[in-house]
């Protein structure tokens, strides 16, 4: 209507966009800014853009921090895989880990594989834990090789390995 009655596009628009600025702080306004650089770029002649990015940046941002929860909660059970179990767990076993899709399946597979290895079931200890663990410690503290962890190098993996093979 204004437009209709004589008003300058170029000043209606900067009016418009000057209201917008002083009715809402700008990062409050994010989301909703699209409606207004829409009716603006009309007015102006502009052609318009898609909305679909506006509302996908958003989105984005909004489940950004549930992703990075989900990556920090599993990190260590990917940890456990990578380095903990590494020279003992069989290539099956890690196919049927990493096809697991929640840390409670993660953590119930933690407890089957080590319940798979207990010398004695009927002791309140896994014995075969308690070593391997001891032993990852015991080559940490003793086969570092500059920035390589002791369970890395070679005299770590057969010390950490020999474990399964006895």
């Amino acid at each position: 209507m204004a437009i209709a009655s004589g008003v300058d596009r170029a000043c209606f628009a900067k009016a418009l966009v000057s209201m917008e600025e002083m009715r809402v702080p700008a990062l409050a306004n994010a989301g909703a800014s699209g409606d207004l650089r829409g009716r603006v770029a009309r007015l102006l002649g502009v052609p318009a853009r898609t909305t679909i990015w506006p509302l996908a940046a958003l989105l984005l941002s909004a489940l950004a921090p549930l992703a990075l929860t989900q990556t920090q909660i599993s990190t260590t059970y990917q940890k456990w895989i990578d380095e903990d179990v590494f020279f003992i767990v069989q290539p099956e076993e890690r196919g049927a880990f990493e096809a697991l899709r929640s840390d409670g399946e993660r953590s119930e597979f933690f407890e089957q594989f080590w319940k798979r290895r207990d010398p004695d079931p009927r002791t309140s200890i896994n014995e075969m834990k308690e070593e391997h663990y001891r032993r990852i410690a015991y080559v940490n503290e003793r086969f570092r090789e500059k920035d390589k962890p002791g369970w890395k190098t070679e005299r770590g993996r057969t010390y950490t390995s020999a474990l399964t093979k006895t």
